[in-house]
């Protein structure tokens, strides 16, 4: 499986174990849009609570240039190192490449919008 094949992979299964503890009701929908042509993936919340319309993006990723880019997150979680973490363990990357990973994920942590690796 090449390198685009695998962050796509591991990009939904983040975000479908994400969105699987997000609890929605009869009114309020958990979305996740997968869209594997043109790489973007979402957790949304749509729907009213009451008479307030819900349109929330939770957490977005893009995959551009080769690279995954956390767009948005508005969880406690830290998803950039858990990719970090999926791909030490899934691919065995050698430690360089880790290394380089997981030097970017301390950048994102301060500044959204920056590629996780």
């Amino acid at each position: 499986m090449d390198k685009l094949a695998k962050y796509k992979e591991y990009i939904q299964t983040l975000l479908t174990h994400y969105a699987s503890d997000d609890k929605s009701d009869y009114e309020v929908e958990v979305q996740l849009i997968l869209d594997t042509d043109r790489d973007h993936y979402q957790w949304m919340n749509v729907g009213w609570q009451g008479s307030n319309r819900i349109y929330r993006c939770i957490m977005h990723f893009d995959i551009r240039d080769g690279k995954i880019w956390l767009q948005q997150n508005l969880t406690a979680q830290n998803p950039a190192e858990e990719l970090v973490a999926m791909v030490s363990l899934k691919g065995r990357h050698c430690a360089r490449f880790t290394t380089s990973i997981q030097t970017t994920v301390h950048r994102v942590r301060y500044r959204l919008n920056f590629p996780i690796y």
